[in-house]
């Protein structure tokens, strides 16, 4: 009868351990799903923020490219409005060739009155050289002026287009000078940001 006993209790000991041994059998139903499922939902949404700065990368690079061959002619255009510019500023007045000067040795082999004559035909040459030279400068310079002009005109709104797209491209605000990291931001697409978009106009 002892034996009896111990061996029901050894098993009876037995089946509550296996029992047990499955918790889902003791949890009502459909409620392990819930925990599994609100376990899911926590770690999504802490890998959530890693997704979205994932993805605004991606936006940014694509932007970056998209936008930077555009950009880098722009700048390219820029230096060869600015280099222009400098070639006009350059420029100076070529003046008519002068006659030729007054010989004195030469017109001391004649006569008084040949030499007189030639002299007037020199004095009138000089007078018509001068007054000639004289318009054809003024003139000039009024055509560098409108070319001077052109070329700041050319250079200053190249360089709004740029700020306007790229606020950060340049050294200063009245500068044309650009920022190092600017240019080797659009070069490279190696920031979140990229170029900045800017308002068109």
């Amino acid at each position: 009868m002892a034996r009896f006993w111990l061996r029901w209790q050894l098993l009876s000991l037995f089946v509550l351990l296996t029992a047990c041994g499955d918790l889902r059998r003791l949890l009502p139903p459909g409620q392990d799903t819930q925990q599994s499922r609100g376990a899911a939902v926590g770690k999504n949404d802490r890998s959530r923020p890693d997704l979205e700065k994932i993805k605004e990368r991606r936006i940014a690079l694509e932007r970056c490219l998209r936008q930077r061959p555009g950009l880098e002619a722009q700048m390219a255009d820029l230096r060869a409005a600015e280099a222009h510019l400098a070639n006009v500023k350059g420029e100076s007045y070529g003046g008519l060739p002068a006659p030729e000067p007054w010989d004195e040795a030469k017109e001391s082999r004649f006569r008084v009155e040949d030499r007189e004559a030639d002299w007037q035909k020199h004095l009138q040459a000089r007078e018509d050289w001068r007054q000639r030279n004289q318009s054809r400068q003024r003139a000039w310079e009024t055509l560098h002026r409108e070319r001077l002009r052109e070329a700041q005109s050319r250079l200053d709104e190249q360089a709004r287009s740029l700020r306007a797209q790229q606020p950060d491209l340049f050294t200063g605000p009245g500068s044309i000078e650009f920022n190092p990291l600017a240019v080797h931001r659009i070069r490279h697409c190696d920031t979140p940001g990229g170029p900045q978009q800017g308002n068109p106009g």
